[in-house]
């Protein structure tokens, strides 16, 4: 456990320090990674107010550009908190700016604009009232928390298939969430022709595993040690609510 506890100790907020360090061993790779784990859920914030795939895309590509031409990574500091509130924030300062400019203003619907807390100018614009189902900080922790679980789910995927496994991961994954299986674990082991109890040891494994997987990708945009255990349980909590 101690091991553990240091590795992401010197692992937590990584990511995110190489990302905004130009030239430094791995910056590309870093930044990338960024770009490629935050895509989805802030595609999905986009979705949600467009009624166009296209239009959200073309939102969310271009907060990426402006990402990296502008080094965003390098405004997180770690007083700042947990780099998946502060990425969102920049996305909504982003589509703010972009309404304002205009260049967007057909894309961006009058009600997403308000969910931002912004003051339409009813000199250029008409005055809107917030939308009836707001997209709230609740959906949008979801999003990154199926983002990650996502992550860890096909690196799993891999792993197992790497080792001739790929059977034994599709038929335990539904099990991730802690809960019993739909069939008695006993079925479930003659089907895969191994013992109950080494169905139950798979099983508690690699849940393990996806627990760690999880918590490592949280360590990566925290700000803290401290955080890593919080926000594992809070964006788990999200995933698998009773």
């Amino acid at each position: 456990m101690g091991e553990g506890l240091n590795q992401f100790r010197t692992t937590c907020w990584s990511t995110v320090v190489c990302a905004a360090q130009h030239g430094a061993l791995g910056h590309d790779s870093a930044l990338a990674k960024l770009c490629e784990d935050y895509y989805s859920p802030l595609f999905e914030f986009a979705r949600y107010w467009l009624k166009s795939p296209e239009d959200a895309a073309d939102l969310t590509q271009g907060f990426f550009c402006h990402f990296i031409e502008r080094n965003v990574p390098a405004a997180a500091g770690r007083e700042r908190g947990r780099f998946r509130t502060f990425l969102l924030a920049c996305f909504k300062n982003y589509i703010r700016d972009e309404w304002r400019r205009s260049r967007r203003a057909r894309q961006v619907p009058d009600e997403m604009i308000t969910s931002l807390s912004f003051e339409s100018d009813t000199t250029s614009r008409r005055k809107v009232e917030p939308s009836e189902v707001p997209f709230s900080g609740g959906q949008a922790d979801r999003l990154w928390a199926s983002s990650i679980q996502q992550r860890v789910v096909q690196r799993l995927k891999e792993e197992y298939s790497n080792r001739g496994k790929r059977t034994l991961f599709l038929k335990l994954s539904p099990l991730l969430d802690g809960k019993e299986p739909a069939n008695t674990y006993a079925e479930m082991a003659a089907n895969l022709g191994i013992s109950k109890e080494a169905l139950k040891m798979d099983v508690m494994r690699l849940r393990e595993r996806f627990r760690n997987g999880f918590r490592g990708e949280v360590a990566e945009t925290v700000s803290s040690p401290e955080d890593i255990d919080p926000e594992s349980r809070y964006l788990l909590s999200l995933l698998f609510a009773p």
